[in-house]
């Protein structure tokens, strides 16, 4: 059960389990209540962050920024986006001024079952990591959005998958703007 505010409490069936040390692991499933709905749970180290998207409402929550995590004492952040602030929510459909033909080509019936791996390296600053609660948060972060990635390639039509390949912090000084 995800207790996100008073009316954004979530259950959910986990679908996936990545593991990858006892301590470090991202749970996701689907919403019992909400068949297009689904949750994301990952824990790295002491930091646990959470994400849960349904039709009532896509919510977050992750370390208070220079925070830690419950187990420390930390404070979390309960976020509810409001998506239809999001640009790209209420674009218009582009539309095409002659008509494209396309053309299969034949599938080779072997290759129909692989799906492409897109490798990812993530870089962050300092600034990003404190904000983030610490090295544990934003790692944790990160492989909650790789896992949501999945989780949208999933449902689309597009056949690949994305896999973190590095992640580092980097010596960059933000500005701010």
């Amino acid at each position: 059960k995800l207790n996100f505010f008073p009316d954004a409490v979530f259950e959910g069936i986990i679908t996936k389990v990545e593991r990858r040390s006892p301590d470090r692991f991202t749970y996701s499933g689907t919403l019992t209540d909400d068949p297009s709905g689904f949750f994301t749970l990952t824990r790295e180290r002491d930091a646990w962050v959470a994400s849960a998207h349904s039709a009532r409402g896509d919510y977050e929550v992750t370390p208070a920024p220079g925070g830690a995590s419950p187990e420390s004492g930390g404070v979390l952040v309960v976020k509810q986006f409001d998506t239809n602030q999001f640009p790209l929510r209420h674009a218009e459909p582009k539309r095409l001024d002659q008509a494209v033909k396309v053309e299969a080509a034949p599938v080779n019936q072997s290759l129909t079952q692989v799906v492409p791996v897109i490798d990812l390296m993530v870089v962050y600053t300092s600034q990003a990591r404190a904000a983030a609660g610490g090295p544990n948060s934003i790692n944790a972060i990160i492989q909650m959005y790789i896992a949501e990635t999945n989780a949208a390639l999933a449902a689309s039509p597009i056949n690949a998958t994305v896999r973190l390949a590095h992640a580092a912090e980097f010596n960059y000084p933000e500005t701010g703007n």
